[in-house]
């Protein structure tokens, strides 16, 4: 008898990802490449580089699809304890709540809140700016929580309370901290305080009249929301002046439907160019380059506990690492622009291991990668059986958990805003899996 099973959520995000921010850019970089606005170093057609990722996509399917059908849970003795942990934050979620809306209004009262967009670097700034990164990564954990467990049976009175839900809200707008932080924010409001309006657009409509009345709203409000949540993202970054030319051509590109299509596919592109860019320059695995790589999260852990520390600088002889990270060194290879090293560009998942491994391990290391992430999702991302996720809804949860493809190795730097989010959601997973397992609770 055939076991029906949850959409598999992880195969669907994967699947957007190469799609939006390789395949579609692909697409534009070679038809409409002389009016496309861009600071990195770009190839128009890289036919080798389409061959190379479309095998990684298929060998992706093929095992995704081997596994999913031989696969089996099994309860772990750490989910019990991520079951205890979790629910043991949401009894104190009241008091969370109410220190982070206190923090976030200290944060607003002192203009802290660009921390990131000023002339030295997070770690530089000291201990102030780690809490602050600390904090907003705690309350963007619990928006997740609250998007994916606010409906769960087990927890679902933990997050009835409507004051501690708008504490959060206001915490996270206050602290905003660019574009992604915008748009996560509008799907945290639709969530909380607009479910019927949230489920319409996030779930597949029972007929097909009520699907192409669904799109043709979104293609309505795509223009004004696109553009509000890049006005909110791009005002955050007004005073840094290497942004001036991508904020200029943002607000030229507002008077035409063209422009804006291509500033908007543009600002998807940067993977790909990352990856096009690693294809050609590392194609082989060096030793010297492996190195190189592998040193640059680890050195920057290392500069930033010592800071922590109070024990870093010339006096101690601890000095600030040339690249803090990953996507420093991506942005500097793809631009060659060393007049401001707080610029950071993410090379995408291809591009981080092929920059590691060069092209032959690199194809083998991306496909387990997003194996293993595809897997993490469908954990995570637990719904009845009877929902099914529209596109809408699925390419959402992609931009919330796009950290996770934007740069691999970054998240060896354990104390940075990335890792700390993905060992949140590591204890959240286990404890939804504890609770669908242990307590057979779907929803």
């Amino acid at each position: 008898m055939y076991k029906r099973r949850p959409q598999s959520i992880g195969l669907i995000i994967v699947l957007l990802y190469f799609t939006i921010y390789l395949f579609i850019p692909m697409f534009f970089q070679y038809f409409y490449f002389e009016d496309i606005f861009s600071i990195y170093e770009r190839q128009q057609l890289n036919q080798g580089g389409i061959i190379y990722s479309f095998s990684i996509l298929t060998l992706f399917l093929v095992l995704y699809s081997l596994f999913k059908e031989n696969s089996i849970i099994i309860l772990m003795p750490w989910n019990k304890y991520s079951f205890l942990i979790f629910k043991k934050y949401l009894e104190n979620r009241k008091y969370v709540s109410i220190l982070c809306f206190a923090f976030s209004i200290w944060v607003f009262l002192n203009n802290l809140g660009d921390l990131r967009y000023v002339g030295t670097s997070i770690a530089e700034q000291g201990g102030t700016s780690q809490i602050i990164l600390l904090v907003k990564t705690i309350i963007f954990f619990d928006l997740t929580t609250v998007i994916f467990c606010k409906d769960r049976k087990t927890f679902s009175h933990y997050y009835s309370f409507p004051l501690f839900n708008y504490l959060m809200v206001s915490s996270h707008f206050i602290m905003l901290g660019g574009n992604w932080d915008a748009l996560f924010g509008f799907i945290a409001i639709g969530k909380i305080f607009f479910k019927n309006l949230y489920n319409y657009f996030f779930y597949k409509s029972p007929s097909f009249s009520q699907s192409i009345l669904k799109y043709f709203l979104v293609f309505l409000l795509l223009f004004p929301i696109l553009s509000l949540i890049l006005f909110l993202g791009m005002s955050i970054k007004r005073n840094y002046s290497l942004l001036d030319p991508d904020i200029n051509a943002l607000i030229q590109s507002y008077f035409s439907v063209k422009w804006f299509l291509l500033y908007l596919v543009e600002s998807f592109s940067p993977h790909l160019h990352s990856f096009n860019f690693a294809f050609f320059e590392r194609s082989d695995l060096n030793p010297n380059n492996f190195q190189e790589t592998v040193m640059l999260p680890l050195e920057s852990f290392w500069y930033r506990l010592n800071l922590i520390m109070k024990n870093a600088g010339d006096l101690f002889g601890v000095r600030r690492p040339f690249y803090t990270g990953m996507s420093q060194y991506n942005f500097l290879q793809l631009t060659g622009n060393y007049m401001d090293l707080r610029q950071g560009t993410s090379p995408g998942v291809i591009g981080s291991f092929i920059y590691l491994f060069g092209k032959n391990i690199g194809f083998f290391a991306s496909v387990i990668y997003f194996l293993i992430i595809s897997s993490f999702l469908d954990r995570l991302i637990i719904f009845s059986i009877d929902k099914k996720f529209s596109i809408i809804g699925s390419f959402l949860f992609l931009l919330i958990f796009v950290f996770l493809f934007q740069s691999p190795l970054d998240l060896l730097n354990i104390i940075d805003n990335a890792p700390i989010l993905l060992f949140l959601l590591i204890i959240y997973g286990g404890a939804i899996k504890y609770d669908r397992i242990n307590l057979r609770s779907l929803y």
